[in-house]
């Protein structure tokens, strides 16, 4: 039972973190790879805890879904380096000025 407390408290937080080494993995360590391993472990527990019944009834969005619109990006990213140039994969990234910000880089590894 405490497992099954303390994996539904920790969800949000553990999407938290995910997200936040995702963000900063492109000047430093951290990035897509950790930040997607940080967000499975707390799904794996989700199932681990409640059950794979529990857990698959609250899916949102279907995850072959979201598994084949990931790598279709990945795929289009990479494609999108040949019109700069580059080799296939490689990330360009160019300094934006948004005016309510400051200026700050856009990588094109952020889409991947």
């Amino acid at each position: 039972m405490m497992m099954v407390v303390l994996t539904r408290v920790i969800m949000p937080l553990v999407l938290l973190v995910g997200f936040y080494i995702f963000l900063r993995g492109h000047n430093e360590p951290g990035g897509g790879f950790i930040a997607g391993l940080i967000v499975s472990i707390a799904v794996v527990m989700q199932y681990m805890a409640s059950g794979f019944s529990w857990a698959s009834a609250r899916l949102r969005y279907p995850y072959h879904g979201v598994i084949g619109a990931g790598v279709l990006i990945a795929g289009l990213t990479g494609i999108g380096s040949w019109f700069v140039g580059k080799p296939f994969l490689t990330s360009d990234f160019t300094y934006v000025r948004i005016p309510p910000f400051e200026k700050f880089e856009l990588a094109t590894a952020a889409l991947v």
